[in-house]
Parts: C-alpha cells; sequence; structure tokens
C-alpha cells in the first residue's frame, strides 16, 4: 500500500477514526477531542491544544510494529 500525505488536517470525531488515521498515515497532523497527533518521517508527536510541546513522541516504526500500545496511551490522555 501507497503512502499517501495529505498536509490538510483531518478532525476525527470517534476513536476508530483516530486508529485508522494513524495506521494508515494519509495525514499529517490529526486532530481528537484536545489532542493533536503529528506525524514526520520517523516520529508521532501528541501534543494538546493548550500547550503545543509535545507532551508524548515514538518512533513510527515502533508504533506500527506494536511496540508501543499507542490505543491505550491516547485513551489515557483523553
Amino acid at each position: 500500500m501507497e503512502e499517501i500525505k495529505n498536509d490538510e488536517f483531518l478532525e476525527c470525531k470517534n476513536y476508530k477514526e483516530l486508529f485508522e488515521a494513524i495506521h494508515y498515515k494519509k495525514h499529517t497532523k490529526v486532530v481528537f477531542k484536545d489532542l493533536t497527533v503529528l506525524f514526520s518521517d520517523e516520529k508521532v508527536f501528541i501534543t494538546t491544544s493548550a500547550n503545543p510541546t509535545p507532551i508524548a513522541f515514538f518512533d513510527i516504526d515502533e508504533i506500527y510494529n506494536h511496540r508501543i500500545p499507542i490505543k491505550r496511551i491516547i485513551e489515557a490522555l483523553c
């Protein structure tokens, strides 16, 4: 599957949309509730609307190889 990047952000309405957006990496910025998930070529950053400094960041490979439980982390932050 070819990776498609859309520089416009995606606003997710529920967890399912959020996790699909993270899995397929079609956007560089995904917004869900108070959290923003930003994608670079090698990292995923999580910020809040109140603080643009990342509160968490991970290597993309660790997320996609299921070494980082991103779903649990985001659920805990929300």
